[in-house]
Order: C-alpha cells, then structure tokens, then sequence
C-alpha cells in the first residue's frame, strides 16, 4: 500500500471517529463553529439531517453559501433560501 493511500485510509478513520453528529459534520465540511450552526439550526427550524445531506453532497461553492447564510448580514438572500429549502413546517 502506498503512503498516500495510507494517509486517506487514516484520515477517513480519524473523521469517522471524531464527527458523530450531524451539526459536527457540517462544521468539519464549512469550517464553521459548531455552536452558531446549531443557533442557526434552532432559531429557523431547519431538518438538520436534510441540511447535513445537502451540504456533504455539495461542492464548494454550496458549502460557501451555507457559511455566507450564518455569517453574512441577517436576512440575506443564502440566509432565505436555506430557510425555504430545509425549514419544518
């Protein structure tokens, strides 16, 4: 096995072992803080779990939406549409 190999092999492990929840996976893949995803989470009423999905799926481009959503000036057009998209009803 190559080191390159081994070193994905070893990261993969390390994330599986660290990230558990949903709002800790998101964070790891916007370099957010894990504490203003979950305000953000329980001030709008959004399915996490669809969030989480979304996110890991997208490329960076989404992902830099999601961190101008919790980070840009409140109301905002990301703000809005992730709001409209993963709020519960």
């Amino acid at each position: 096995m190559k080191t390159s190999e081994l070193r994905k092999l070893i990261r993969e492990e390390i994330k599986k072992i660290i990230i558990e929840s949903p709002i800790d996976q998101i964070a790891y893949n916007t370099g957010l803080r894990s504490q203003a995803i979950q305000n953000f989470i329980e001030k709008n009423k959004i399915d996490v779990v669809k969030l989480n999905r979304y996110i890991q799926k997208s490329n960076l481009r989404g992902r830099m939406d999601f961190s101008t959503a919790i980070s840009g000036k409140p109301d905002n057009k990301f703000e809005k549409y992730f709001i409209e998209k993963f709020g519960v009803k």
